[in-house]
């Protein structure tokens, strides 16, 4: 029974392995039928289902799939690359079954069901493909994980925040936002958006997150980053920028569907601050750059220069909407990610696949399909650039036509996380809003 809640739910964990040996012979085609019961009761209580054949259950899969075969470009392994994609995040979505609700499991170490930043990319993959799947998969954020976890954590099935531990994410408060967002701007479902209790939990995160706001700086504290380490100074600004420009655009949905002006004006206000506080306190006067955003800084001027390849970045500063791609400071600041001075690039740039990496915390010298990602979607790669970090993604495609979490740099074949459900999402979300052109704001426009 997962409906534990409001309980902790604490389970014993049972580790076991069942070593078995398959031989296959080249261009010989057979099944291999296994059943694994895993119960509380008795095994009769389950009876046993007739289990499909090999040919029924592949028949039904392309049913399911016969949308995404529309999926085409020019180029056959990109094709099959997006229609994996697609096909993978599919695979990923887990009824509640009778809650008209969806988990994801988002195939991550730590948070194996549904981590508001691994899964935020994943259902975002889909919004323009199966919008119902996202709208499931909301009634499980705002009905369920939010109310029950808060704000800024992660989740497992029914809304336990991940390990129990208190801490701020900024990225995890806004992720679900803007899902919401997006959703809405997409389908036109005021419906759902107006729901009472989608509305009390919306507001309820927007209630805590004003809480973390420095007196001082005007700027939200984050406990850790978007790579899940411990921030070295208290304000993270690309966890700021993400937050300020959801707000931003949740200001729209007070005003079209709420009809809420007073909330509106909260929010905006929120909004308004915050990006002043960032262009106040976040912006440094470099000798070499000139003036640049900060990754991180503190209550008495203290700063770091850094960039990765975790999202949200200084990167994808412009794809989330919080400056323009012109910004002379934003201009700036991309001399220095791409510069020997950030620690998060220098390592990768001597190999043909330099790009940015996540240069704190794992193998300094390996970069990120993450990274190549957000240089894609920043709207700040020249025609050639782009074609570059799209020949380097298909060079890191694995032989399952999915994205590795880190690859080599000289061969861009992967060295940790053989797959991953994030970047292998956003390989269609870089398709369709950087390739195609589509942009989801107050209409969704198409400039390829």
């Amino acid at each position: 029974d997962l409906h534990a809640w409001p309980q902790v739910m604490k389970r014993p964990t049972v580790s076991f392995e069942i070593p078995f040996t398959i031989q296959l012979e080249p261009n010989v085609e057979k099944e291999f039928l296994f059943s694994v019961v895993f119960a509380n009761a008795r095994a009769a209580l389950y009876p046993a289902t007739a289990t499909p054949s090999v040919s029924e259950a592949r028949r039904a899969w392309r049913e399911r799939l016969a949308h995404v075969e529309a999926l085409e470009t020019p180029d056959k392994l990109l094709t099959a690359a997006l229609r994996r994609s697609a096909a993978y995040s599919l695979s990923l979505g887990y009824e509640i079954v009778e809650r008209d609700e969806l988990i994801v499991h988002c195939d991550h170490l730590e948070w194996p069901v549904d981590n508001a930043r691994d899964c935020y990319h994943i259902a975002n993959s889909l919004l323009l493909i199966e919008p119902e799947i996202v709208r499931k998969h909301l009634r499980f954020y705002f009905l369920d994980a939010l109310p029950n976890a808060g704000a800024g954590k992660s989740y497992i099935g029914k809304g336990i925040s991940c390990g129990e531990r208190e801490s701020r994410l900024l990225d995890l408060a806004a992720y679900p936002l803007r899902e919401l967002y997006r959703y809405w701007r997409v389908t036109g479902d005021d419906a759902f958006v107006a729901e009472a209790t989608v509305k009390a939990t919306l507001e309820s995160i927007i209630n805590e997150v004003a809480t973390w706001r420095s007196p001082k700086t005007g700027l939200l504290a984050s406990s850790e980053r978007s790579s899940d380490e411990r921030c070295v100074l208290p304000y993270f600004i690309p966890g700021n920028m993400l937050l300020i420009a959801t707000l931003e655009r949740l200001a729209e949905m007070y005003e079209e569907v709420y009809r809420d002006s007073g909330m509106q004006a909260t929010i905006a206000e929120l909004a308004r601050t915050g990006r002043e506080a960032v262009y106040t306190n976040a912006v440094i006067g470099d000798k070499q750059f000139g003036p640049m955003f900060a990754f991180e800084v503190g209550d008495a001027g203290e700063f770091l220069l850094y960039d990765h390849a975790d999202i949200p970045n200084l990167l994808s500063a412009t794809r989330f909407g919080f400056c323009a791609p012109d910004d002379p400071v934003y201009r700036n600041t991309l001399k220095f990610i791409y510069s020997s001075r950030n620690q998060g690039y220098r390592g990768t740039r001597d190999g043909k696949y330099g790009e940015l990496c996540d240069g704190s915390k794992t193998m300094p010298h390996s970069p990120w399909p993450l990274g190549a990602m957000s240089h894609l979607m920043s709207a700040c790669a020249s025609g050639e650039e782009a074609r570059r970090l799209v020949d380097w993604l298909r060079d890191a495609l694995t032989p399952a036509l999915q994205l590795p979490e880190i690859c080599d740099k000289h061969t861009a074949k992967p060295i940790q996380r053989y797959w991953f459900g994030w970047p292998t999402a956003m390989m269609l979300v870089v398709y369709i809003e950087t390739i195609c052109g589509v942009k989801i704001g107050k209409e969704i426009t198409f400039e390829p």
